[in-house]
């Protein structure tokens, strides 16, 4: 499986009114055009707070997303007459990439409800780190993730989706993965704070975490964001 991984990026402020309009105008025909969206998540938190859509949507391989595109591309919606289509006016900048799973990490669901029966009663946060890293630096940053930091996800109210690296878009250099997308949820935001505090009294991990991996990340954004109603990833 690979994940088509692409932002959306809004005025500030109009991000709600996006994705009300993409659930009532377009979500319902959305799957028609290819294989699902499993994660629709909007950012609340940071410099880009309430103006950014992360999604993910999953494919079998690169040929069924290139044939997606290609469906896309000669068969765009007409809008109802007398209207316009409202949800590009809200939409400064589309980052599209291609993500896959680390083989380390346990597969991810492939049998996804449809979007009728999502429970929205299921609340959470998701943490999206993005890590960059210097391709001197990768093998043992990796080495480094599934040693110290991996493990700590074993937490109660805390499930780890993956860690994702960059196969096709910025990031990916002649098929290493420098870009990582690391998908993270928490019960709530109260769990995420627990969990950070059993870290910052845990000697070992502070040392080890600083040694194996953090000492090796170029760059690293992080965003705190909360699922639409038709994620499925909830």
């Amino acid at each position: 499986m690979i994940y088509q991984h692409r932002a959306m990026i809004c005025r500030r402020g109009k991000l709600q009114k996006r994705t009300e309009l993409f659930e009532k105008t377009r979500l319902e025909n959305f799957e028609s055009a290819g294989p699902p969206l499993i994660g629709s998540f909007e950012t609340i938190t940071g410099q880009d707070a309430f103006s950014i859509c992360w999604q993910y949507r999953q494919f079998k391989n690169i040929e069924e997303w290139a044939a997606q595109q290609e469906f896309v591309s000669t068969n765009k919606p007409n809008p109802p007459t007398g209207k316009t289509s409202n949800i590009s006016e809200y939409v400064d900048e589309v980052d599209t990439y291609l993500i896959q799973l680390n083989s380390k990490c346990p597969p991810i669901r492939t049998d996804w409800e449809k979007f009728s029966s999502i429970n929205k009663d299921i609340k959470g946060v998701f943490i999206q780190n993005i890590y960059r890293f210097q391709l001197s630096e990768l093998e043992e940053a990796i080495s480094g993730y599934f040693d110290i930091i991996y493990p700590r996800y074993d937490y109660h109210g805390v499930d780890h989706i993956g860690l994702f690296g960059t196969i096709i878009g910025s990031g990916s250099v002649n098929r290493r993965s420098l870009r990582q997308v690391e998908l993270i949820r928490f019960e709530d935001l109260s769990v995420w704070e627990d969990w950070r505090n059993a870290l910052k009294v845990d000697p070992v991990y502070k040392k080890s975490s600083k040694e194996l991996w953090f000492s090796k990340v170029a760059s690293l954004d992080s965003v705190i964001m909360e699922p639409t109603d038709f994620s499925r990833i909830r």
